[in-house]
């Protein structure tokens, strides 16, 4: 089964924290809560952590970047197929863990 792009990228936003919390000494203050999070989801396999991702999305983006996510044109940008995402995840954790505000351009079209 081909992973789903869309829950790859709500996953992304959890890899940093799992990543701290297993290097010794360098994790930054974490609410106990998240860390929990981190670790539950650490060990999990990649078919149920996709499956969360997948459930997360649903929930939480997919009423703006839709189900497919392409978005809404002019309003929400599309997130599959994202020129904007596609030099890796940063941007995408970025914009889950600290919002996003201020014009960006994806895939030639301004949102704001």
């Amino acid at each position: 089964m081909k992973p789903n792009p869309l829950a790859v990228i709500a996953l992304a936003a959890a890899l940093p924290l799992v990543a701290c919390a297993k290097e010794e000494g360098t994790a930054p203050p974490v609410d106990t809560a998240v860390a929990g999070h981190a670790a539950e989801a650490a060990a999990r396999s990649m078919e149920e952590r996709m499956e969360t991702g997948m459930g997360l999305y649903a929930a939480q983006c997919s009423a703006c970047h839709q189900a497919n996510g392409q978005g809404l044109a002019g309003a929400f940008p599309p997130l599959a197929e994202s020129d904007y995402l596609a030099p890796g995840p940063g941007p995408a954790i970025d914009a889950v863990l600290n919002g996003l505000s201020g014009k960006i351009t994806v895939n030639g079209t301004d949102y704001n």
